[in-house]
C-alpha cells in the first residue's frame, strides 16, 4: 500500500509518501520514499500470566507492534539569512520583527534556540530578534510579515515583506518596499538582501550661479 500525507499538522512538514506491506494481517515492511519517516508502533512484551515483562533494572521491555504504523513528521525549520547585495561581509547583525498575519500566534515557535512565550512578544503580537543567520522552528502554515527594523552598519533596511508557509516550507515571498528577498528551491531558507547606503553631496552657489572650480571637503 502507499500512504500519502497531503497536509501535516501546523508547524510540521509532510511525509509526502511511503509504502507499507501487509501480510497475514500484519505490517511486514515500511519504506518512506521522501521526507519524514514511518515506523512500527511499540507494545509491551508480556509474561505467560499476562503481566508486563521487565529487564533486570525493572524497565518494561517493548517490541514492535506489527499492527500499528506511526508516521513521524519533522518540525518545520526555516533559516533566515541576511546578506549584502554583491556578497560583501556584514560587520554587524540586523534586527528583525516577525509578525503572524493570520490568526495563529508566535507563542511556542523557536527562534535561534529560544522558545517564544507570551512575555517575549511585543504589544502587537510580533517578536523581535537579531542575527544574520537565524533558525526558526515550528511556524504554522500561514502568511507572515518580516520587517528589518535595523540594518547592519552601512546598509539600508528592507522595511517590510511577507512570506507564506505551506506544509512547513516557504512557498512565496512578496517584497513590499526597499531591498530584496528570495527563498531556496526546497523552501527552507529565506535570504534578505540589503543595499549599501548611498548619499550624494552636491555643492551649489547661493542663487544658482555656475561654479567654475571644484570644492574641497
Amino acid at each position: 500500500y502507499e500512504l500519502i500525507e497531503v497536509a501535516a499538522p501546523d508547524g510540521y512538514t509532510v511525509v509526502s509518501s511511503f509504502e507499507f506491506v501487509i501480510k497475514d494481517g500484519v505490517i511486514t515492511e515500511i519504506q518512506a520514499q521522501t521526507d519524514g519517516d514511518a515506523v512500527y508502533g511499540k507494545k509491551a512484551v508480556l509474561n505467560e500470566d499476562g503481566t508486563e515483562k521487565t529487564d533486570e533494572n525493572g524497565n518494561v521491555i517493548y517490541e514492535d507492534d506489527l499492527t500499528k504504523l506511526i508516521v513521524l513528521d519533522q518540525k518545520s525549520t526555516l533559516t533566515i539569512n541576511k546578506e549584502a547585495v554583491g556578497g560583501a561581509v556584514l560587520a554587524s547583525d540586523a534586527e528583525f520583527k516577525l509578525s503572524a498575519d493570520d490568526a495563529q500566534s508566535l507563542i511556542g515557535v523557536t527562534v535561534a534556540g529560544h522558545k517564544i512565550t507570551e512575555d517575549d512578544l511585543n504589544e502587537d503580537g510580533s517578536y523581535t530578534f537579531t542575527g544574520n543567520s537565524t533558525e526558526i522552528k515550528g511556524l504554522a502554515d500561514g502568511t507572515y510579515t518580516l520587517e528589518e527594523t535595523a540594518a547592519p552598519s552601512g546598509y539600508t533596511v528592507v522595511t517590510a515583506f511577507t512570506f507564506t508557509i505551506e506544509d512547513g516550507i516557504i512557498t512565496g515571498v512578496d517584497v513590499e518596499t526597499d531591498g530584496d528577498a528570495d527563498y531556496s528551491e526546497d523552501g527552507t531558507v529565506l535570504t534578505v538582501y540589503d543595499d549599501i547606503s548611498t548619499i550624494t553631496i552636491n555643492k551649489e552657489a547661493a542663487g544658482g550661479e555656475q561654479l567654475e572650480t571644484d570644492a574641497e571637503f
